[in-house]
This record gives C-alpha cells, sequence and structure tokens, in this order.
C-alpha cells in the first residue's frame, strides 16, 4: 500500500504554527537590531538579508526542497530578477536562495495581519490602477538598488499553473534603467514527488482557487521540489528602453521553462 501524498490536520496545524513562527522571530530580530540600523539603505540591507533567512527556515517547515542552477550574484550586488510565477509558494522558495526584497501588491495591504507585517517593514508594492503608485514603487526601487539591495518582481502580473510564461510588464524596470541595474530573468519550477499532486493545481494559486482552502492543502503536501534557474545577467545599457529589457527576460524565461533557453544578445 502506497503511502499517502498528503500529511494529517495535526501535521498541517504544526507547519502552520511554524510558519507564523519563523516570521515573527523574523520580525522581533530586525527590531532588535533597528536602532544600529541609523540609514534607511542599512534598514533595507538588513531586511533583504533577514528575507533569505525567513525563506530559508519557511522551506525547512514546509519540507520543501529548494535546488539551484545559474550563477548568483555576491549580496553587494544589486539586480532585477524577473521570474515567472506559479503562486505565493514562490516567495519562499527564491528568498531561500539569496538576499533579496520582493515588490508585492498594493491589495495585500489590506489583509489583516498580513498587511500590518508588509507596511512594518515597508516593502515596495505596485497597484494595477494606479499611476501614482507605480511611480512610488519606482522610486523605492531607485533606492534598493542604490543601496545595493537586489530587487524581485513578478512581471507576468498574475500567476499561472506553469504550462506558460505571460507577458512581462515592463513599467518597473524603468528603475533599473535609471540606475543601471543589470536585469537577471530566473525560471522557477515545481515539482512533487508522487504522482498523485499535481502542481498546476495544488501548488500553484491561480484561476478560482481560493487562498484558505488552497494554503490549507498546501500545508499537507509531501516531498516538494522548486528547482530555480538563474540566467545570464542583461544589462541595462543593452536595451534600448524598458520594453526592449522586459522582452528579453521574458524571452530567456520562456525558452528555459518551455524549452531550452536561448543566449541573450547583449548578456553578460
Amino acid at each position: 500500500m502506497s503511502r499517502s501524498p498528503r500529511s494529517g490536520s495535526l501535521t498541517r496545524i504544526a507547519k502552520l504554527l511554524g510558519l507564523l513562527s519563523v516570521t515573527l522571530y523574523g520580525l522581533m530580530i530586525l527590531g532588535l537590531r533597528s536602532p544600529w540600523l541609523r540609514t534607511p539603505a542599512a534598514w533595507k540591507r538588513e531586511i533583504a538579508r533577514s528575507t533569505q533567512l525567513w525563506g530559508k527556515r519557511c522551506c525547512w517547515v514546509l519540507g520543501i526542497h529548494v535546488s539551484v542552477q545559474g550563477e548568483i550574484a555576491p549580496p553587494i550586488v544589486p539586480v532585477f530578477l524577473t521570474p515567472n510565477h506559479w503562486g505565493y509558494c514562490d516567495i519562499p522558495a527564491i528568498a531561500a536562495t539569496r538576499h533579496v526584497l520582493f515588490v508585492t501588491r498594493a491589495e495585500l495591504h489590506s489583509w489583516p495581519v498580513i498587511g500590518w507585517l508588509l507596511k512594518g517593514i515597508n516593502l515596495p508594492y505596485i497597484s494595477r490602477s494606479s499611476a501614482r503608485v507605480l511611480q512610488t514603487a519606482n522610486r523605492s526601487l531607485v533606492e534598493s538598488f542604490e543601496a545595493g539591495v537586489t530587487i524581485c518582481a513578478f512581471l507576468e502580473g498574475t500567476s499561472t499553473g506553469g504550462d506558460k510564461v505571460l507577458p512581462f510588464r515592463s513599467p518597473l524596470l524603468e528603475s533599473a534603467l535609471e540606475t543601471k541595474t543589470s536585469v537577471q530573468p530566473v525560471v522557477i519550477r515545481w515539482e512533487a514527488s508522487h504522482p498523485e499532486v499535481n502542481p498546476a493545481e495544488e501548488i500553484a494559486y491561480w484561476k478560482d482557487h481560493e487562498f484558505v482552502p488552497h494554503l490549507w492543502n498546501f500545508l499537507g503536501l509531501k516531498g516538494m521540489k522548486a528547482q530555480i534557474s538563474y540566467g545570464p545577467e542583461i544589462p541595462a545599457s543593452s536595451a534600448p528602453g524598458r520594453q526592449e529589457l522586459a522582452e528579453a527576460a521574458h524571452r530567456w524565461v520562456s525558452h528555459k521553462h518551455l524549452g531550452e533557453a536561448k543566449p541573450i544578445e547583449g548578456a553578460e
């Protein structure tokens, strides 16, 4: 008789409590260190460092095995990461691999608890309907790059089931052009060790999925694997504008995710 690919309720509750614990612990450490972080740049660097520690702990709690391909720039060298997007599961997996800040959606700031946490650490955020919020986000990204912090943004604008890569939206790449920060395309692939688990339905968060039922099922999954492939850096100077920069990153992500990656003209 084969083992079940899903854990029971007690294990799921334990994982949920574990996620809350590592998050609150990280915030407590940030709070204790804040008196010594006297500049906004130092605060951003500390949050990026803490985000990696948080990602590693979350993956350990959830039982996610993360493997990495490609070269990761040193923490002091900022890049703009542009991965494909399966859902909320991508964030701890990518975070576990490097110091990074994520661009969040404005809607999340109105969520209970999560919104309070996001406001507390002052992450950049975007809104699909507000040009003013977008301008503020770009300014925050410029400040992050100038502070030596890497940014990750899901430029598809929404998530998929892993069967395609939607076109990348370019407005946030204005910050990379302004600061001459290289763009690094990233591919994340999710797999499950048990054939009964369909990553497109149980790991990806899209279509008409509802958050609470999806998260409860996600907490019960066993043997999740995230393979993260870092592509060649694309210098901002290699593209005449943000749209061309977005298209170059999208080409590499699409070919790597759905087939063999093609070289990027002008990439390092």
